[in-house]
């Protein structure tokens, strides 16, 4: 289950600004493409639940932004964010190596809602409300720690009058903010999507049929 599983970390200096998960979604050559939240570049807040933009705004103006990528082989990697969606919360990550690091076999869930890609259709079967999933992350404790979270999906929207996201969907899983970006897997190991640290007993998924449909719109467009 650790399979295309990688943790990013940002640095600015020496210093540990931020640390999340993420997984490789897609390999091509030595390079290896990453999602991972958006979190990473957002600072956290002591007075508030809330993290603070003033990183994340940097990639507004094109700036680029490199990171650390840990593997779970104990090799790391410097990855620069190529791609960022503010209202998803999603980064895309790149990195180069000369190891081999297999993609995360996708699978869709299935919500007419959220439309899927000719590149999903050539992965599994689908998911469904109820199917049991784990949710698997970095711990925080040591580079190559991992915590796995089990739970169900529900096609339940995921507090739309908070987030203002209707796509979001939602895992009975609960985790700590180090598993922020966490993947979200079905029983027989395929990736569902990610999901993000929330303080509530549930959690949100952004399921990876929206994820592949914009990072698709990326590739395609700029």
């Amino acid at each position: 289950m650790e399979r295309g599983k990688k943790r990013s970390y940002n640095v600015m200096g020496a210093s540990i600004l931020s640390q999340n998960c993420g997984a490789i979604i897609e390999r091509d050559g030595d390079t290896n493409i990453v999602i991972t939240s958006l979190n990473l570049t957002r600072r956290p807040c002591a007075k508030t639940k809330f993290r603070i933009n003033d990183l994340a705004d940097d990639l507004k103006f094109n700036i680029i932004f490199k990171l650390v990528v840990y593997a779970s082989d104990g090799s790391w990697y410097v990855g620069e964010i190529i791609f960022s969606d503010f209202f998803y919360n999603l980064a895309v990550v790149k990195f180069r190596s000369k190891s081999f690091f297999e993609p995360a076999k996708l699978s869709m869930i299935d919500d007419a809602s959220v439309s899927e890609t000719d590149f999903l259709r050539r992965h599994s079967s689908k998911s469904k409300h109820g199917d049991n999933i784990i949710v698997v992350g970095r711990y925080f404790e040591g580079a190559n720690e991992y915590m796995a979270a089990p739970g169900v999906l529900s096609l339940n929207r995921f507090r739309p009058e908070e987030y203002d996201c209707i796509e979001l969907f939602t895992i009975s899983s609960r985790f700590t903010r180090c598993g922020d970006g966490a993947s979200v897997i079905s029983t027989s190991g395929e990736l569902l999507g990610m999901t993000f640290f929330d303080i509530l007993i549930l959690s949100p998924l952004l399921p990876i049929n929206l994820i592949n449909r914009v990072w698709e719109h990326f590739k395609e467009h700029g």
